[in-house]
């Protein structure tokens, strides 16, 4: 087994990954070469993030993590990232069932830890290049899995919602709880989110959630 370091030029990016986020300032890239039982050669290699934290100092290893598991933020001289792409973060780790196990799992307060950093989420403006109310929609696709009856994603809207329930009381009490979650972090904005569901079976379900206020987290 070899390894090399790869130094990177700057302006590095910041990545997040397991729930972690932080500069990516170098890459470990490791070299295992291994031959089958009919002596055939195959050269494997890992790619492990080197990172600084805001807060630490350089050179920490993500071992738990290679590159291709990471989604890039912004960069350390654009310390901004569209509501879109916070959007499109959440919905890569998702907190499933499987990433809450291993930790993994990312929710809206995670832009706390993004603003401690310095990063800020831009939010829309209006033609006149003002912030205006807004009532975003999410539609909703509630459907089974393996594991629970309800699971229950957003159809790629402005707010990433992921919700597995064993009935539709928990499904009613996560969906508000995750929104609530919004209006907490989001709470310099006005702005309401609606849902909706194409499957009739869910219209009472979705009106109860919509008619429930928030309650401060």
């Amino acid at each position: 087994m070899k390894t090399e370091i790869l130094k990177l030029d700057r302006p590095y990016k910041y990545i997040t990954c397991n729930g972690s986020t932080a500069l990516h300032i170098a890459t470990l890239i490791v070299y295992e070469a291994t031959e089958d039982e009919d002596g055939e050669y195959a050269l494997n290699t890992h790619s492990h993030p080197i990172v600084r934290y805001f807060d630490c100092p350089d050179g920490t290893v993500w071992n738990r993590a290679e590159l291709r598991d990471c989604e890039v933020v912004c960069s350390e001289d654009e310390m901004r990232l569209s509501l879109k792409k916070f959007r499109k973060i959440l919905s890569r780790y998702p907190e499933s069932y499987d990433n809450e196990m291993e930790g993994t799992g990312l929710n809206p307060i995670w832009k706390k830890d993004l603003e401690d950093i310095g990063i800020q989420i831009v939010w829309p403006m209006g033609e006149d290049g003002k912030e205006h109310y807004i009532e975003f929609e999410v539609k909703l696709d509630i459907k089974p899995n393996k594991r629970f009856p309800y699971v229950c994603q957003d159809w790629y809207t402005d707010f990433f919602f992921y919700v597995e329930a064993d009935d539709q009381e928990e499904l009613k009490r996560l969906l508000v709880h995750k929104r609530d979650w919004y209006y907490y972090v989001f709470k310099e904005h006005q702005f309401t989110i609606k849902f909706t569901c194409d499957d009739k079976r869910y219209d009472s379900l979705i009106k109860e959630v919509n008619e429930t206020k928030p309650k401060e987290i």
